[in-house]
């Protein structure tokens, strides 16, 4: 099964109706703890919440996308109120997509099956990452 770490800003009422037949979902409600699961997990898909504990959700977008070996994840920014200033500057930091909180199970498994299917091309990086191309240095 593959992992989603959400680091929310309230969790209590959520990690108990947020449940996934496809999914492996760690809830968190600490941005440090969060980072944690997402060294430990290694998940494919990250929702982020503009207003976590210790760190904001911004700040916590920055750090997540500056740590190479978290590049290819995929991130869902989230918040409650439609903010186009915060929507474009979490867009900018890298968040690849955005729905209103509160989160609903059928909409991360949604994104989740674009992911999968995404995943099934493959873009230059990946191909280079799994081949040899020592032959490219001899032309």
């Amino acid at each position: 099964m593959d992992k989603v770490v959400l680091i929310l800003r309230k969790t209590n009422d959520l990690s108990k109706k947020i449940a996934s037949e496809l999914l492996d979902i760690y809830v968190t409600d600490n941005a440090i703890e969060g980072l944690q699961l997402i060294k430990n997990t290694k998940p494919i898909l990250i929702v982020i919440d503009v207003m976590t504990a210790r760190i904001c959700g911004m700040d916590l977008l920055k750090i997540i996308r500056s740590n190479p070996a978290n590049h290819h994840l995929k991130i869902i920014f989230t918040s409650k109120n439609y903010n186009y200033k915060f929507l474009c500057e979490a867009f900018r930091l890298g968040a690849d997509y955005y729905i209103k909180y509160p989160l609903k199970t059928e909409e991360i498994e949604k994104i989740y099956n674009s992911i999968k299917v995404l995943n099934n091309y493959f873009d230059l990086e990946s191909i280079a990452r799994h081949n040899d191309f020592e032959w490219l240095s001899e032309i």
